[in-house]
């Protein structure tokens, strides 16, 4: 019985937050603050407000041989507000955005076969599938705090709200 309520309790900490539509995601990442997301795309840089969904800033320079993006290291300059502030991005390129989280407590991870993929967050041992699909995954991040968790495929990004963070 206990086991039985551990599990539904920790099931049920993750819930969808928002859909981001954007085509031609190229990568994403979190300011340090875990207040943003940055979104990379063929047509420029997204700055969104992780508890509101909303867009901040946009540029609309495409990313390919841009200073403001290394893929070498993945690293990108910010926008807007955070034009001064450089994001560790997973995507495209490769990348780790933050695979533990909230002091190693929080480890995500994808899992993937010929036809799917499905992103996992591990809390003491026990895992929770967040989402699973057949799009092309571009990246997921987990927030340093542990609260966001974000998944990134070609034409949307979907954010998740960890509910016990």
């Amino acid at each position: 019985m206990i086991a039985a309520f551990f599990i539904s309790y920790y099931k049920m900490s993750w819930i969808h937050h928002k859909s981001i539509v954007m085509g031609g995601l190229v990568a994403i990442g979190f300011d340090r603050a875990n207040h943003y997301l940055l979104a990379v795309s063929h047509s420029g840089r997204g700055l969104f407000k992780l508890e509101s969904g909303e867009r901040i800033a946009r540029d609309y320079e495409d990313w390919a041989g841009r200073a403001w993006y290394s893929p070498d290291d993945n690293r990108c300059e910010g926008i807007g507000p955070l034009q001064n502030e450089t994001f560790d991005i997973v995507g495209l390129h490769g990348g780790v955005a933050y695979e533990e989280a909230a002091n190693g407590m929080l480890k995500c991870r994808v899992e993937r076969n010929e036809y799917a993929w499905r992103a996992l967050i591990t809390r003491e041992g026990i895992d929770e599938e967040i989402c699973s699909d057949e799009e092309d995954l571009k990246g997921v991040a987990l927030s340093r705090d542990g609260k966001w968790f974000v998944v990134g495929i070609s034409s949307e990004i979907e954010i998740y709200r960890n509910t016990a963070a």
